[in-house]
């Protein structure tokens, strides 16, 4: 008999565990932070906006835990559903990456309140950001077909030939959108936004492209 795929892991347990440790402690330290922190950067990743300590100190957990049960979850909606299976530990590992990344953005805003002198932004956000998107490049190649994560575009959803080159291609790409992040985050500081932005937009559309002309030269693609 087939194995059936979890919704909830354990990895989910150990995730959620984190998100609300995370609630814990910004309560804790909510008595010892100003009414007003930084709660907003510039492209510079210079100070441009104060604002309640409450943004700093709850926004973050909370989207990584509508993330962590949303992407756990959603997959019982997609009409793709049994593909998961196929990806079953890539998936996980997209969620735990994309709420590891919220909880360490938390904890920059957090030292951020207590030290606006002692800017982390400007460094340690793009190499987060950076590790992120490298990261799923990496193991992008492994998605199958599904509706919910992915390069989705009409032409990927109706040619697995389409879907397969695209994310091959998406991979290569993002990786290398993550490695100019971090390159230039550690060495070219004052180009970090131009360059990132570049390397992240280019990432994005190449494969939109691509992806329409392995779908067009497909014969067994889906009219």
């Amino acid at each position: 008999m087939e194995k059936k795929m979890k919704l909830w892991t354990k990895t989910d347990w150990m995730l959620l565990t984190l998100v609300i440790s995370s609630f814990v402690i910004s309560l804790l330290l909510a008595p010892k932070l100003p009414d007003i922190v930084p709660t907003h950067w510039g492209f510079s990743g210079e100070i441009d906006g104060w604002g309640s300590k409450w943004i700093n100190l709850l926004l973050s957990p909370s989207i990584a835990l509508l993330i962590l049960l949303g992407m756990a979850f959603m997959p019982k909606i997609d009409p793709l559903f049994k593909s998961y299976k196929e990806f079953e530990k890539e998936y996980i590992n997209l969620r735990s990456i994309f709420v590891i990344f919220f909880l360490f953005f938390h904890a920059v805003l957090l030292y951020n309140s207590f030290y606006p002198s002692v800017n982390l932004v400007p460094k340690a956000i793009p190499l987060g950001i950076g590790i992120f998107i490298g990261y799923i490049g990496y193991i992008m190649p492994k998605f199958k077909r599904n509706w919910f994560v992915g390069i989705k575009t009409a032409w990927t959803i109706s040619s697995q030939k389409s879907w397969d080159a695209t994310h091959n291609l998406g991979g290569k790409l993002f990786m290398l959108a993550g490695a100019i992040g971090i390159i230039s985050t550690l060495f070219a500081p004052k180009f970090t936004f131009i360059l990132f932005l570049t390397a992240i937009l280019f990432a994005g559309i190449i494969p939109i492209i691509y992806s329409y002309y392995v779908w067009k030269e497909d014969k067994g693609k889906i009219s």
